[in-house]
């Protein structure tokens, strides 16, 4: 088994190698994020898994609080959280037994367990702040593109989906700076739209291009093939 790489340099011509998978077993494929939240979708809705999982689509929270405890409750505060529908605006609140918080790096969860860990004396809210690790990619800057599946070259050579690619572009006369370079990561699903990856220095000149129009003006410049 082997995995197929492809360098296009900006004057159309592809340089390709493989690389030999020596355990087929170890293959590396990346999601797209919508592919991964339509599988858990699909797991939630089949038995028996659908008889206690109720899925709420186009929702996001906005508060999260602590309240006292009711009367008939044998245990201590409860959590109350206030939900709103981003297409019609309603909100509805429940109070869940158990709240996991996986709602990304602007966690509101997080966000209120800090809070609350702040407000008690006997707790430190620092062990619900993000941890920071040191990374080759720290500072870097980074702008998804995306893409149709299977892209077409000028010269009708296609970027397969499977397939790693990386787009070598040329300096752009509009607005200087380094050479440019788009990189393509596989994916298996080949109906699949891609994603190219811009990734540069934060002082690079194409961050300053914020319009649409002057960023297809850098990349028809830059990306010749």
């Amino acid at each position: 088994c082997c995995l197929c790489y492809h360098d296009v340099l900006c004057a159309g011509k592809v340089q390709s190698s493989r690389q030999v998978i020596k355990d087929e077993k170890r293959v590396v494929y990346w999601l797209p994020r919508n592919n991964f939240v339509r599988i858990l979708e699909y797991a939630a809705l089949q038995e028996p898994a659908s008889s206690y999982i109720r899925l709420l689509t186009n929702t996001e929270a906005v508060e999260i609080s602590r309240t006292a405890p009711s009367s008939s409750s044998s245990g201590g505060q409860q959590v109350e959280v206030m939900l709103r529908n981003t297409v019609t605006g309603n909100t509805q609140t429940f109070r869940p037994k158990l709240l996991i918080g996986c709602d990304g790096m602007n966690s509101e969860v997080r966000r209120s367990l800090q809070q609350w860990a702040a407000e008690d004396s006997s707790s430190s809210s620092s062990r619900f702040s993000m941890s920071e690790s040191p990374s080759l990619s720290t500072d870097l800057r980074f702008k998804v593109l995306q893409l149709p599946p299977n892209p077409c070259l000028k010269d009708g050579t296609t970027l397969s989906n499977p397939d790693f690619c990386s787009l070598i572009g040329k300096k752009s006369d509009l607005i200087g700076g380094a050479p440019i370079r788009l990189g393509l990561l596989p994916i298996k699903d080949t109906s699949m739209g891609r994603t190219a990856n811009l990734i540069t220095l934060p002082d690079h000149p194409i961050w300053n291009v914020d319009d649409a129009e002057g960023m297809y003006a850098v990349f028809e410049q830059c990306m010749p093939q």
